[in-house]
């Protein structure tokens, strides 16, 4: 089955839902939330699964979303993956990783100061 608007096929899958945590608004994560490898770094019953599937992750796309401002903490989606880019290069356990991060907002952070630092280090 090709991916739709409605499915998404991929190995892992690090979910950032916005400022609610309304984990039903997404068809079926509730159900696979925590295992399948869906996670979360915004809920505390799966954020050790988070980092669980960060080590098992052996190669391919690593893919990391930011939904549009507001959300609860705006640097989150984006230090998870700095943290899984830097576990993977130190530990030389994936070669070349391809790392996409998808913001779906007009920006990077809502403080502009702070964003000529972070497109450089998105882009490294």
């Amino acid at each position: 089955m090709a991916p739709s608007a409605k499915s998404l096929r991929v190995p892992y899958l690090v979910v950032c839902p916005g400022l609610q945590l309304d984990w039903g608004k997404v068809e079926g994560l509730q159900e696979t939330l925590g295992r399948n490898g869906v996670c979360s770094n915004y809920s505390g019953k799966s954020a050790e699964y988070t980092w669980a599937c960060i080590r098992a992750f052996r190669g391919g796309t690593a893919l990391f979303t930011q939904p549009p401002m507001p959300i609860k903490c705006a640097g989150a989606p984006q230090k998870i993956m700095y943290l899984a880019a830097c576990r993977w290069m130190r530990q030389r356990q994936v070669a070349n990783p391809t790392i996409e991060f998808c913001l779906a907002g007009d920006a990077l952070f809502g403080v502009p100061f702070f964003v000529p630092p972070l497109e450089q280090a998105v882009a490294r």
